[in-house]
């Protein structure tokens, strides 16, 4: 039998919230959910609800203590832009397979084959429980590099997939020790597996508290902060965090990335051939159909007065965007709305008068990572467009080559 709380739950909240840095509420809500997995755990049936609460209470501390000495810092910001869905081995698992029918023999050796301008390794074999057994199938695995030894994975079947997904906002850190908010800056960040899969539960444009483990470099320190995840990352709502208008933060600590709507086919050709190219610009919308269109992709337009000025060989169209759905991205404007898009540019091919796809490059458009639009400058719709109306990015659409309180 446990010994009796020293503390009330609610005095251990507050404990905890002190040498963690985050709120009692989220201590709180952690709490409920082990409770929770305790009650639904096979091995804690028929338990009385102080002995639940109790074992709760010790997975509580554990974790929290863990986390206490974990690398991993809280950051505090906003999340501006989510990027794609990436599976990281769907191409070597493809050319892995490729290569074993153009070649067995090479295929099989464990240093790796080029293949196709791919290093790729097979064994054959049959895959059981995630290990290599007598068969016939060609395995892809990890050829033998320095980076697959470094993660102990040379020679290990790959998984048959591998999500990636980056995510873009503002954040700046806080002090383990005295919990000082540093200073505010860019910052880039890569999901994975279900973390990026469940791209929809991280806030866009809404103060967050969240952990990650701080991998800037001197190299990558000019764009920001690179963060990185671990066990212990989550995004949560902050509402007693204190920043100014995410307008101002776009203005104050993105402007290298902010480019007149005038200036977007300019700056496309300049960085066409950097696939990590994203930009920030504004406009008014002048189009906005809330019917998918034949690639199953939302489609707006923006316009803007410097457009009018534009000697872009689109002739100063307004410019074309395509919005995604696995990403929660909300449409809660109308046209005539004024918003901020964050994105990647790419380029569309023209069509003849057949309707025939050319060689002859089209207007720039832009693959829409995130939007946010103003109070001030937000017309409502009429009936507010579904999360489930959008769908992803058309691939024509993008040719580029082939990733305490607080205040500010």
């Amino acid at each position: 039998m446990s010994k009796k709380p020293q503390m009330s739950n609610e005095e251990l909240f507050e404990k905890l919230s002190k040498d963690t840095g985050v709120s009692a509420e989220i201590i709180k809500k952690d709490f409920d959910a082990l409770v929770l997995e305790v009650k639904t755990d096979e091995n804690f049936t028929g338990l009385e609800t102080k002995d639940v609460e109790q074992i709760a209470r010790n997975k509580l501390i554990r974790r929290k203590r863990a986390e206490l000495n974990s690398p991993a810092i809280t950051w505090e910001g906003v999340v501006l832009g989510k990027w794609d869905l990436v599976d990281g081995v769907a191409k070597a698992r493809l050319y892995s397979v490729e290569a074993y029918k153009a070649d067995p023999v090479k295929a099989q050796n464990p240093k790796g084959f080029m293949f196709q301008g791919k290093l790729v390794a097979v064994k054959v074999g049959k895959l059981v429980d995630g290990k290599i057994e007598e068969g016939d199938e060609p395995i892809p695995i990890y050829p033998e590099t320095e980076a697959n030894n470094k993660w102990k994975r040379s020679g290990q079947p790959m998984p048959d997939h591998s999500w990636m997904r980056t995510i873009r906002g503002i954040a700046a850190p806080v002090d383990k020790i005295t919990r000082k908010v540093g200073e505010a800056k860019k910052f880039v960040m890569t999901l994975n597996d279900k973390l990026a899969l469940n791209a929809k539960d991280i806030p866009y444009n809404k103060p967050i508290r969240f952990k990650g483990t701080d991998k800037t470099t001197p190299e990558n320190a000019k764009d920001g902060y690179t963060i990185g995840t671990s066990s212990f990352t989550s995004f949560d709502l902050a509402p007693d965090l204190k920043l100014p208008p995410v307008e101002t933060l776009i203005e104050t600590v993105c402007g290298d990335k902010y480019v007149e709507l005038g200036q977007v086919e300019e700056e496309h050709l300049r960085t066409a051939e950097d696939w990590n190219r994203w930009i920030i610009t504004e406009g008014t919308v002048s189009i906005l159909n809330p019917e998918p269109n034949k690639n199953n992709s939302l489609f707006m337009t923006l316009d803007d007065e410097s457009l009018l000025f534009s000697s872009s060989a689109n002739g100063g169209k307004p410019i074309p965007c395509y919005i995604p759905n696995d990403r929660g991205i909300v449409i809660d404007f109308a046209q005539e709305s004024r918003i901020f898009v964050i994105g990647r540019t790419g380029q569309s091919k023209k069509r003849d008068e057949f309707g025939n796809i050319t060689d002859e490059p089209g207007d720039v458009n832009i693959n829409v990572f995130g939007i946010y639009c103003p109070e001030m400058f937000k017309v409502s719709p009429v009936e507010t467009v579904s999360e489930d109306a959008l769908s992803s990015v058309p691939a024509e659409a993008d040719v580029g080559p082939d990733q305490e309180k607080s205040e500010w």
